[in-house]
């Protein structure tokens, strides 16, 4: 694998960042759909849209896809722990540190009692010993 970051980590991040993102956006629109309606002295008739059905409709669209980021997200998880898994000790928590628990250099050289240029050093020939991206996803 080529020096630099890590795609089934790098995946792993951003589908973690993506359903937070879903939740809180979730979250908002139920608060919002929850907050009392603003009356504005119109009369309603019948046949006209239903803007508490169209909100129900939308955030039940994003749980939806909710739940299939988050399947993606232990899909990636689970790969990236079979990759790791024939790694030393040492390696593996590096790249727990850096892409499950998105620590950044310093964060882990704190952790594991390493350098920063040293646990990059690490990270870089951690990168020519794993499988290329496409043996990965194709397992």
């Amino acid at each position: 694998m080529a020096q630099g970051k890590w795609p089934l980590g790098e995946d792993y991040i951003y589908l973690g960042k993506e359903i937070d993102r879903l939740q809180e956006e979730i979250i908002r629109r139920w608060s919002k759909l929850n907050a009392p309606p603003v009356p504005d002295g119109m009369p309603r008739t019948p046949g006209t849209a239903d803007p508490t059905g169209n909100s129900v409709s939308a955030i039940m669209d994003l749980e939806n896809l909710l739940y299939k980021k988050i399947d993606l997200y232990t899909l990636a998880r689970r790969r990236a722990e079979e990759v790791i898994s024939s790694l030393p000790a040492r390696e593996r928590l590096l790249l727990r540190l850096r892409y499950f628990e998105g620590l950044n250099w310093r964060q882990i050289s704190f952790r594991i009692h390493y350098d920063e240029d040293h646990c990059r050093r690490i990270h870089r020939e951690i990168m020519k010993k794993l499988p290329p991206e496409d043996q990965i996803y194709d397992a």
